[in-house]
């Protein structure tokens, strides 16, 4: 989360930030996706499903708060805040994590 606050305060593009953020994001997405398979005892698809429905929290949320969810608008911080919301909730390793196929 500090290197999301840091990206998105950042005055301009920084590519070392940028994919940092990615990574962090992914490994916290990652671990919630095993939280919720593993701890949360709730299965794989269990797991889906709330992985499912916070990336449609999250698209929702935006499209109804900013009217709009195209990367085409991440202009603002609350747009950006959007952006690596749903970036989290949708990452490739999170998903085979909580669905149980390997990457």
């Amino acid at each position: 989360m500090l290197l999301i606050g840091v990206q998105i305060a950042a005055k301009q593009f920084h590519s070392f930030l940028y994919w940092l953020v990615i990574v962090a994001s992914a490994t916290a997405g990652t671990t919630m996706a095993d939280f919720a398979t593993r701890s949360l005892g709730v299965g794989y698809a269990g797991g889906s499903l709330i992985l499912f429905a916070s990336l449609m929290a999250v698209l929702g949320l935006g499209y109804w708060s900013l009217g709009s969810i195209s990367v085409e608008t991440v202009s603002t911080p609350k747009v950006e805040a959007s952006y690596w919301a749903a970036i989290t909730f949708s990452q490739k390793w999170e998903l085979h994590s909580v669905t149980g196929s390997p990457p």
